[in-house]
């Protein structure tokens, strides 16, 4: 094979190389027949809309979702402490009754959340009321199993703020 033919060879090559790559790095579609793209809507719906790609055809299909609830995350965290305002509560009016005054000032509560979900410590960081009773109170308020899907420890804060007039609902 003379020096033109090889050459005209490597160029070739190098062509279709030049060209596989170009097409592989460009394109968003992921490799294989079977695909599924997740539509617009966002997670927290009970209902999913999305394109399933089997080859050439695209079928649009729902599925029934329920959202993941991480109570690690604070937004979760929160509405999951609401549900001990009772609890709460009842600490507040026992030490209205022992002290013949409504608690007033900023707790916070570090709680270390199992694996399960369940507090494996709970720890006053802030307390400006400083009545070792109403704490412990708290904290037995505060023993509550949180949502925990992806078994993992964490530390979320409940903050509390107590006032001489509370707000009427």
């Amino acid at each position: 094979m003379s020096l033109k033919g090889r050459i005209g060879v490597y160029v070739c090559v190098l062509a279709l190389l030049l060209g596989a790559c170009r097409r592989t790095s460009n394109s968003s579609k992921p490799h294989g027949n079977n695909a599924v793209d997740v539509g617009v809507k966002p997670v927290q719906t009970k209902s999913q809309e999305i394109l399933v790609r089997q080859g050439n055809r695209v079928q649009k299909t729902t599925i029934e979702t329920e959202p993941i609830l991480d109570g690690c995350s604070m937004e979760v965290a929160s509405s999951i402490l609401k549900k001990t305002h009772p609890a709460i509560k009842i600490c507040g009016q026992s030490f209205a009754e022992r002290s013949r005054k409504r608690p007033v000032g900023k707790m916070i509560f570090a709680l270390l959340l199992q694996k399960d979900g369940w507090p494996r410590k709970i720890a006053a960081t802030t307390d400006e009321i400083g009545d070792a009773i109403f704490t412990g109170c708290i904290k037995e308020a505060l023993k509550i199993r949180f949502p925990n899907p992806f078994g993992k420890e964490c530390i979320i804060q409940a903050p509390f703020t107590f006032t001489a007039n509370p707000r009427e609902r």
